[in-house]
This record gives structure tokens, C-alpha cells and sequence, in this order.
């Protein structure tokens, strides 16, 4: 079975945890680090010769056209993260439609693939918000990667989403394919399997126990990661509190390492070769 490997391309200021350190407003003033540490991902995967999917903010590609165009070189499949990191269920209809149709067009321009592929920041699409869905279908989105079905605190409401890919539906009509995260069950309560800071934090054998569940039961594995956790030696912001701090800054020096023990292993590619 092939699993999914996929990056949301951002920089380590952008994340929502990092809302109340950095303001938007204030993005521009801090440097830039995401074209050597996506390098670095880039670097990794070729020596293994897989592709995957690279979810990129069209703020990053108006910033760094040539790292998109180096992504799309090595192919990888380019898709849609939205234009500046806004969380969906805070957007109204016509500025989500607005934003994401012009960060196509920037990547599609840059790329010249035609980008199929959505996945909301922070996972800020819930399971019901089927008038966003028409919103991703009628830009022409194939596809999305935004529902944790599982509790977050931040993620919107997918607790009733299928763990399988499924059929996004309105009045019988098929909309588009989701693929939720991936989260598996142990004595009734979902854990996340292989991401972000979960994957940072978790030991090596529990995300193989994970991975190996999740294939047994004949789903795809995602995998999602970011550049900045590829990046021990990013600075230090403070002003976003214990728990956004400890979740952003753990174990950035294992990302690499327990990445490449699991691609070495399993087999992955791209949101666009699986569909």
C-alpha cells in the first residue's frame, strides 16, 4: 500500500501557535528560513527517490517563486496551504474564495502544474462545512488534506469523519475526495499517527505501531511535517506561551532522522499519484 508524504511550506513564524509572538502585520520584519530548510526535505527525498505533495502558502511562493519552481523541478506535486495562514472557520465565503483562487493562479503561474490539492492551515475545516467544500469544488480542487478526526482544541470540528478517504458530498453530488489525517484507535480513543509535533514527540516504536495499524487497516498513511521542523537552530520567540512554545520547539533536532527511518521502510508518494 502507498502512503502519503506531504510538507505545508511555511515559515516558523507563520504558525498559528506563534499568533501572539509574531503579528501578521509583522512577518516581513523577521528573516526568512524556509528555502534552506525545505532545501534540506528536498535534499532527503531525492536521495530516496520519492515525490510528494508540497502544500505551499501563495505568501511564500510571492516571496520565493524559485523555491516553488524548484519543488515542481524535482517532481513533487504542488498544492494549495491558502494565501497567509488565516484559519478557514474565521474567514467569510467571498474572502476564502478570493484568496484561494489567487494563490492557484501564483502557483499554477510558477509551477505549471494545475493545482488540485487543498489543505486548510491548522486544519480549520470541519466535516459540515459543506458551503466551504463547494467553495474548494468550484475553484476546481480535486482534492483536500484538512480534517483531523480527532479533539483539538484549535482544529475544526471532524470528530464524525471517516479515518478512510472519502467522497465529500452535497445533494447527492460529489464535491471533491477528502483525505483525513491519519489517527488511529487504541480501547476507544484516536491518537494521531505520524505529523507535526506528534511526530516529533512520540518515540520511534509508536509511530511504527501507528503506521502499521493504519495500513493493516487498508488506509494510506499521511504523513505531514514543515520546514521549521527541520530547523534546530531557527530563533527562539517568546510571547506565545508554554504549551505553543513547548509543541513548536520540541525535538526539532529528530525531525530528519526519524523522517528518514520511516521512508526508508514504508512506501510513500504523492496526494495526486494516489488519486
Amino acid at each position: 500500500m502507498k502512503n502519503i508524504l506531504s510538507f505545508d511550506i511555511e515559515e516558523h513564524f507563520q504558525v498559528s501557535g506563534m499568533a501572539d509572538a509574531v503579528k501578521r502585520e509583522n512577518w516581513d520584519k523577521h528573516d526568512s528560513r524556509v528555502v534552506e530548510s525545505t532545501g534540506s526535505i528536498l535534499e532527503l527525498l531525492g536521495r530516496y527517490d520519492i515525490k510528494a505533495t508540497f502544500f505551499i502558502l501563495g505568501w511564500i511562493a510571492k516571496r520565493h517563486p524559485k523555491l516553488v519552481e524548484l519543488i515542481a523541478e524535482n517532481g513533487h506535486e504542488i498544492a494549495s496551504h491558502g494565501f497567509d495562514h488565516k484559519l478557514i472557520y474565521d474567514m467569510p465565503d467571498e474572502q476564502l474564495r478570493e484568496e484561494l483562487a489567487e494563490t492557484s493562479e501564483l502557483l499554477e503561474s510558477l509551477s505549471g502544474q494545475k493545482i488540485i490539492g487543498h489543505r486548510a492551515p491548522s486544519f480549520s475545516l470541519g466535516v459540515g462545512d459543506i458551503d466551504k467544500f463547494k467553495i474548494l469544488s468550484g475553484l476546481g480542487f480535486k482534492y483536500d488534506s484538512s480534517l483531523f478526526p480527532m479533539k483539538h482544541f484549535r482544529y475544526a470540528d471532524s470528530q464524525s469523519a471517516p479515518l478512510a478517504p472519502f467522497e465529500i458530498k452535497a445533494n447527492g453530488e460529489v464535491l471533491l475526495k477528502e483525505f483525513p489525517m491519519t489517527v488511529v484507535e487504541y480501547f476507544g480513543k484516536r491518537i494521531p499517527a505520524a505529523g507535526g509535533g506528534y511526530f516529533r514527540l512520540f518515540p520511534d516504536f509508536l509511530i511504527d505501531m501507528n503506521i502499521k495499524k493504519a495500513m493493516a487497516e487498508k488506509r494510506p498513511v499521511i504523513v505531514y511535517l514543515h520546514p521549521w521542523e527541520f530547523d534546530p537552530k531557527q530563533p527562539r520567540l517568546s510571547g506565545a506561551g508554554l504549551g505553543n512554545t513547548f509543541r513548536h520547539y520540541i525535538n526539532l533536532d529528530k525531525t530528519y532522522s526519524k523522517l528518514e527511518k520511516i521512508i526508508s521502510k514504508y512506501e510513500f508518494t504523492s496526494f495526486r499519484d494516489v488519486l
